[in-house]
């Protein structure tokens, strides 16, 4: 084989090489769906994650499968009725006080509004550790529909490779949530609750 043939035949290789996809992860995880046991949603989790379910909260638990010397990356969700209705925002309000009267040290990463399998909803970002020194990043959403608060959490290390890797799939999880009984985005409602405060508010 003459030079230039070579250096076709090596440039072919390389070529090829770069436009297939690379292996273990290029392409995204198959998911499976999972009904809510009491009919209020529906989500889908990768095949390969275990899945808890219960009639009680949270109404599902997903956890990817295990690595060595990492805790698992996580997806639950939580489904309260509420005695009144509340804004997204003032959702995840109620849902700050409850980890600061938990005792959670976290820092918050940014703050949205967002929609939600068709309803307004508000994001959470923020930066935490566990007990035992675990530092962990999680991504809290709040939708609600008339006084049904739906609370989606994923988690996963709070590491460079692990925010690159498996936040989005993690946000591709959350993105397939879809509440029952939603013909349209729902218009957002004042809190009748003065207490509630604003969620921005640290």
């Amino acid at each position: 084989m003459g030079p230039d043939r070579a250096v076709i035949s090596t440039l072919l290789i390389l070529a090829a090489v770069l436009t297939c996809p690379a292996a273990g992860g290029a392409q995204p995880d198959a998911l499976r769906q999972v009904q809510d046991p009491r009919q209020r949603f529906t989500i889908s989790i990768p095949a390969a994650w275990e899945v808890r379910t219960s009639t009680g909260d949270p109404a599902v638990e997903a956890s990817s499968p295990p690595s060595p010397g990492d805790l698992p990356d996580t997806v639950n969700v939580i489904v309260r009725d509420l005695p009144w209705f509340l804004t997204p925002q003032a959702c995840i309000g109620k849902a700050i006080q409850i980890m600061r009267i938990g005792g959670t040290q976290f820092k918050t990463l940014d703050e949205h509004r967002e929609e939600l399998g068709g309803l307004h909803a508000y994001v959470h970002a923020y930066t935490w550790r566990t007990r035992s020194g675990a530092d962990r990043r999680s991504y809290q959403v709040c939708a609600m529909l008339t006084r049904r608060a739906f609370l989606l959490i994923g988690t996963t290390a709070n590491s460079p490779s692990h925010v690159r890797d498996n936040l989005p799939v993690l946000e591709r999880i959350m993105d397939t949530f879809r509440p029952k009984g939603v013909p349209r985005l729902a218009p957002e409602k004042p809190t009748p609750d003065p207490g509630d405060g604003d969620a921005g508010n640290r």
